[in-house]
């Protein structure tokens, strides 16, 4: 009898060993997937909203569908960088940049986007997706397939 145990014991942790490796990449590629997920809905949240098309362009790759070792969240929205890192915007193809504030037309010559101070979207998400919940999810998704 205690042979017979040994045998099962020994066939089901030999069949955990060789199945632990496609168990661990699909674990890590949904781990991955929920944090750019996580991610994705909290920069929404904190993009600046004016027509929506930010917010609305955010995106994340390849998501839960695929197996990946790899998942991007963001944006192509061409101001998007600007909002989110400030930064100074000069004119390509002519001298002055022209808009209107308040009605009123402005020629200049560069605008400088200030720094948002804890008021950007995506890297602020980031910064909270990677010090806290990022850990939590691949803890949950890794203690899957130990038990």
């Amino acid at each position: 009898m205690q042979i017979q145990i040994d045998e099962v014991v020994s066939r089901k942790a030999l069949n955990l060993i060789r199945q632990f490796p496609e168990k661990l990449k699909k674990s890590v590629s949904i781990a991955l997937g929920r944090a750019g997920l996580e991610l994705q809905d909290e920069a929404v949240n904190l993009a600046p909203y004016q027509s929506g098309t930010l917010r609305r362009s955010i995106t994340t790759s390849p998501g839960l569908s695929m197996i990946s070792d790899t998942v991007k969240v963001g944006t192509d929205v061409i101001y998007a960088r600007i909002h989110d890192q400030g930064g100074t915007i000069i004119p390509k193809k002519a001298k002055w940049l022209r808009f209107k504030i308040n009605g009123k037309w402005v020629m200049t010559k560069k605008v400088k986007i200030p720094k948002y101070k804890g008021r950007g979207y995506l890297t602020p998400a980031y910064q909270t997706q990677v010090k806290g919940r990022a850990k939590k999810i691949f803890e949950e998704e890794l203690s899957k397939i130990i038990k």
